[in-house]
This record gives structure tokens, sequence and C-alpha cells, in this order.
């Protein structure tokens, strides 16, 4: 893979803007959650919004979300036939659609028993709290929510306040 600052993921988003096959096309450069950032010409952004814009032109507003058909952007795919603009409720219709919603807040609880709070602790000294996502069928932030006792406060604020 190409250094890192050396324009590789914006030439990789140009050259399969044209992606002929219908599979998923997974962005190669992910670091975590499979929506990757990256900068060019000093502006940071968001990869699957780039390739959607790239495919299909300006969002229709600024509000409009780039949206995925297949249900895998959480893991990664760009495929730009895959990706739409669509508006925050048809996203999420989508996302209920494609068993990709957000379960995170307090539906949260339900999902993780005590048992299971005392492994995740555990897990998060080896394991990043997406990788633990993916064991649990949660997403990321309900393991940072179980995690660091319930808050969403940003970490230097949990710190403060747990000290």
């Amino acid at each position: 893979m190409a250094r890192k600052g050396s324009g590789a993921a914006h030439q990789w988003l140009l050259d399969h803007a044209a992606h002929k096959s219908d599979e998923c096309l997974f962005w190669p450069f992910s670091q975590g959650d499979g929506y990757g950032q990256f900068s060019h010409l000093g502006k940071t952004y968001r990869a699957h919004r780039y390739m959607c814009k790239l495919a299909h032109g300006e969002p229709p507003t600024p509000r409009h979300q780039a949206a995925h058909s297949c249900g895998r952007g959480d893991e990664g795919c760009f495929n730009q036939k895959h990706l739409s603009w669509k508006t925050n409720g048809e996203n999420q219709r989508d996302r209920r659609r494609h068993g990709t919603k957000n379960t995170g807040g307090w539906l949260a609880g339900a999902k993780i028993s005590p048992e299971q709070d005392v492994r995740i602790k555990e897990l998060a000294k080896t394991k990043t709290q997406m990788e633990i996502a993916k064991l649990f069928g949660v997403s990321r932030s309900t393991i940072q929510y179980r995690l660091y006792g319930g808050s969403y406060k940003p970490r230097r604020e949990r710190l403060i306040v747990s000290v």
C-alpha cells in the first residue's frame, strides 16, 4: 500500500469511480469502522461521500447522505453502484431493512448483560472497540458506552470525571 499522504486514497477513488462490477468494492485504507476518510489538497473528506459525488454529482442538499443500498457501508463498501443520495429518514429506513441500524443509546442496555459487560472490559485490553462490537453484534458506540460507565462524553471529560 502507498505511504500515508501520497494521495493514494484520492487516486484509488478516481480509479474506481467507474467500477463495473455489481459486487461490493471495499475501501483498502480503512482503519476502523469502514467509513474511510482521506485528505486531499488540505481538506478532509468522508470517502464514501466523495465517491458518491464522483458517481452521482453533488447531493441535492447539504443534508443528504451517501447511502449504501448493499447494507455493507460499515464494512467499507464503496461501489458507486451501491451509493446514492438519500435523506436521513430514507437512509435510516434502509438501515433497518438491511439490519444495520445503530443499536447504541438506551437500547444498548437491553442487548448487553452484566456478564457480557465483564467480558467486554476484558476484551478491551487486547481488542479495538470495533472488533468487540462485531463480536456482540452491536455498534462501536454501544461498546464505548459500556466501557466508560454509560457516558458518550469525550474521553478527556470521562477521565476527569472518573478521577
